[in-house]
């Protein structure tokens, strides 16, 4: 069933009329769930080499801090969430995708400053140059 799209599975899951069909669709659903945070993340800075010192270091988060963010031992604010995204270079899909999985929700276009985010994210800018045009602009630096 993981090999079929989204809407794929939405239309499965609309033409359901009984609880057995709906114990056969969630019974063939991975076990594991979505990961969280910490781990999707962290399969990301593995599969592209990069040290988690260099991670924290750049999302400008204090370092015990960040080490117990990666490790899962803490659940990021939404903002150190974004600074670390931005610290890994992860693109405004990738970020929405990390935020979700740390129980937040999707960078909002129609949000003055998650547009500036947004456009932050594109332009690959540093934690530090965000900040700055985050407060340039008139908006709340990542706290």
């Amino acid at each position: 069933m993981n090999q079929k799209t989204t809407d794929e599975l939405m239309k499965i899951l609309s033409g359901i009329s009984t609880e057995t069909e709906l114990g056969n669709y969630t019974d063939a659903l991975p076990k594991e769930g979505v990961p969280d945070f910490a781990e999707y993340v962290n399969h990301i800075i593995n599969d592209n080499s990069l040290q988690a010192a260099d991670i924290i270091r750049d999302s400008l988060i204090q370092r015990n801090y960040g080490y117990q963010i990666l490790n899962g031992m803490r659940k990021p604010s939404r903002d150190k969430a974004i600074a670390i995204c931005m610290a890994i270079r992860l693109d405004p899909a990738q970020t929405d995708r990390a935020l979700m999985s740390a129980g937040y929700g999707k960078l909002y276009s129609k949000s003055r400053r998650d547009s500036i985010i947004i456009f932050a994210l594109n332009k690959h800018l540093t934690v530090m140059e965000l900040n700055e045009l985050l407060c340039d602009m008139g908006e709340n630096i990542l706290d």
